[in-house]
């Protein structure tokens, strides 16, 4: 029996079993099996996976370089309004621009901010908190503990928040006068190992055959 990795519209050739990567922002499953990002429970041959982000992406940590508190480009609507960012275009139809349009400007305001709050948005998944911890923030994810646990990211060390008090209490107790706590130090640690052993282009590449072969 033969087994591949192919989308949905691809031609199939000889293969007698396809598994589908199903990468669409919503919990409904249209075909099986495949691997899904939005996986919100159970279901016999659907698979949890999510997104990568290349290991060239990913920066040394310079925490001497920060001089903000969290990127413009927070997606949040409420930490617009109270920290004076501007989110997105196409999740605000609104605003007629992009905070920042070019990626060395993007990536350098994510790198020297202490936070990166994140939040649902199409999907649980997105590639920001990948951004966030490869670029050398620590992420803040919004209702996180909301999140069904085979959705992705799986398993993301992080703390999570439910309101901008809540995000202003969090981000008190990790940076004192400026400076990490030992918390601080431990959670950017475990979100750059969790980056390097499950949300890289390679991890969920070698996930996805490792499940295969078992499946074989």
């Amino acid at each position: 029996m033969e087994y591949g990795i192919l989308s949905e519209n691809r031609d199939h050739g000889d293969c007698k079993t396809i598994f589908y990567i199903d990468g669409g922002d919503v919990s409904d499953i249209r075909i099986k099996p495949c691997f899904k990002r939005e996986m919100f429970e159970e279901n016999g041959s659907v698979f949890p996976t999510g997104f990568g982000i290349p290991k060239s992406e990913i920066l040394p940590i310079n925490l001497d370089a920060k001089d903000r508190l969290i990127p413009k480009t927070t997606p949040d609507i409420e930490l617009m309004h109270e920290f004076g960012t501007k989110p997105k275009v196409h999740f605000h139809p609104t605003l007629s621009r992009y905070a920042i349009e070019n990626e060395k400007d993007y990536i350098e305001d994510i790198a020297k901010s202490w936070f990166f709050p994140v939040t649902q948005r199409g999907g649980w998944d997105s590639l920001r908190p990948y951004q966030g911890v490869a670029y050398g923030t620590l992420v803040l994810f919004r209702d996180y503990h909301q999140k069904p646990p085979l959705c992705s990211p799986q398993n993301f060390p992080c703390l999570t928040y439910s309101s901008v008090q809540e995000l202003k209490d969090v981000m008190n107790w990790l940076l004192v006068d400026n400076e990490p706590s030992s918390e601080y130090y431990d959670m950017l640690s475990a979100q750059r190992v969790w980056l390097i052993e499950n949300g890289t282009c390679e991890a969920r590449a070698l996930s996805l055959m490792e499940k295969i072969i078992e499946l074989v």
